[in-house]
């Protein structure tokens, strides 16, 4: 026992030095201008982790194009497919308008701005505006009048994401803003609606063409007429599937398209609409300079569990393909921040196997690919790095702070001396006391994650030297407009 809480002990000063260290470091104090920067992975592994560089003239060579494969028909049929996807784009203006619709529910009378999720818009209004004349189309090319549109932007998001904040996210694009939080709260009126297109107008953005699949992709030539082969009802993809057949307000289940528009899966991968998104990023990449990838990263952060997202995303990466990220706000991104260290492509999941086992097959090496989706989430040049210059570094010093300034009192207590702290998925450690409690977890959540918690303690601290400030100023009520202003800003 002795030498047990000697070690435990030991560990506890050890986490307080590294602990110190990590303040000192993320809060500036031990470099003046600007962070060190580890070297990232060369764009090359990148791209071989993700794509088929083999001399075999199978189709699976063909759809990846490898840049050693010999034109033939089969290729120039693939290109011309990319391409006809690459031109349904549509302008931010036109986005907007379908909300607007979408608020009156003449066409889904069961919309709520506040919860009904793109699958829901897909089933009930995308597919129905999108049957004209007895044709089936995307309801972009509908929008578009059959004209082709290059996309300037390509969005990458879930389908289990509320729709009008996919639409927020596309909006904050436009304005230049890194959170949706705002606009998905103004996209909630018509009013609010108004108020965002003159801001886009003036901004000169609201012409600006976005690529969303939801959208661009001819559902009718897909998923109109089902809902794919139901899953054993023991496996966990059994509850995914039948949610997704049910609308998330009223309950009912989606009416089946009933038209007779041919439909083409990953059987018939020259015509299938839904297995190009990799080619597209690269074809509108070569010819519009300005392209980007936008992140649309819902509140659950569940657009990294998906598989077609991940791969999305890790490409666009390796390729050097800018990439826009927007996610809801800072505390959506300080509850989901840890769970980004443990991902992985082989846990991911997409709405279709098949899918899924193309995206598996497309990587040659998964490990590497795993290493390089944690670099391209962790990275001083990956997708949080705008999170993480200054403001962010107190942030991270924050999530520190905070841990360090935890009282006994935070754990729940048992009977007795002994208390226990819940590890994650429903499992407990026992400690005899309040205080190995505190070190156990502290050191067991260290190492699960340097970088847990949230900056809320960084800013909760700025609030209250503005209030001491205001004190001290005697000007108390305009120093409390602008400590609101501030938080707000901050969200």
């Amino acid at each position: 026992p002795f030498y047990y809480h000697l070690s435990f002990d030991l560990l506890w000063y050890l986490d307080d030095l590294v602990n110190a260290l990590s303040v000192a470091i993320l809060s500036g104090l031990l470099w003046q201008e600007s962070p060190p920067k580890a070297s990232a992975p060369h764009s090359d592994v990148l791209r071989r982790s993700l794509t088929e560089t083999s001399q075999e003239r199978d189709m699976l060579a063909r759809m990846l194009r490898a840049q050693d494969a010999p034109p033939d028909n089969s290729c120039a049929e693939w290109d011309t497919k990319v391409a006809e996807l690459a031109g349904r784009g549509f302008s931010a203006g036109v986005l907007l308008d379908f909300c607007e619709l979408l608020l009156k529910r003449e066409v889904m009378p069961s919309f709520d701005p506040e919860r009904s999720t793109t699958n829901d818009v897909v089933r009930q209004a995308v597919i129905p505006l999108s049957y004209v004349d007895g044709k089936g189309q995307a309801l972009a090319t509908v929008w578009s009048q059959g004209e082709p549109v290059m996309a300037e932007r390509m969005v990458s998001h879930s389908w289990n994401n509320v729709f009008v904040h996919l639409v927020g996210a596309v909006v904050a694009d436009g304005l230049g803003h890194g959170t949706y939080e705002k606009a998905a709260v103004q996209l909630a009126s018509s009013e609010g609606i108004q108020e965002l297109e003159n801001e886009l107008e003036l901004r000169g953005t609201l012409d600006r063409t976005y690529w969303i699949c939801a959208l661009s992709i001819n559902q009718h030539t897909g998923i109109c007429g089902g809902f794919g082969l139901e899953p054993p009802k023991d496996s966990p993809h059994h509850a995914e599937w039948l949610r997704k057949r049910h609308d998330t307000i009223s309950g009912e289940p989606f009416r089946v398209c009933a038209c007779c528009t041919k439909k083409y899966f990953n059987d018939a991968p020259i015509p299938c609409e839904m297995n190009k998104f990799d080619d597209m990023l690269k074809f509108l990449y070569r010819n519009l300079m300005d392209f980007q990838l936008v992140a649309a990263v819902d509140a659950n952060f569940d657009l990294f569990s998906r598989a077609w997202c991940v791969a999305e995303l890790v490409q666009a990466f390796g390729s050097g393909i800018p990439i826009s990220l927007q996610i809801s706000s800072e505390d959506e991104l300080d509850c989901y921040y840890n769970e980004l260290s443990l991902l992985d492509i082989r846990r991911c999941q997409a709405s279709r196997k098949e899918d899924k086992d193309l995206i598996l097959a497309r990587i040659l090496d998964v490990e590497v690919f795993n290493t390089c989706l944690q670099w391209l989430i962790f990275g001083s040049e990956g997708l949080f790095k705008t999170w993480f210059d200054a403001n962010g570094r107190v942030g991270q010093a924050g999530r520190i702070a905070r841990r360090a300034l935890r009282k006994p009192s935070d754990f729940p207590q048992t009977t007795g001396d002994e208390i226990d702290v819940e590890k994650g998925d429903g499992q407990f450690t026992r400690f005899r006391s309040h205080s190995h409690a505190r070190r156990g977890s502290w050191i067991w959540l260290d190492a699960r994650d340097r970088a847990a918690y949230a900056g809320r303690v960084a800013r909760e601290t700025l609030q209250r030297l503005r209030r001491f400030e205001c004190l001290r100023s005697r000007s108390g009520s305009s120093c409390s407009s602008r400590s609101r202003g501030s938080s707000s800003n901050g969200r």
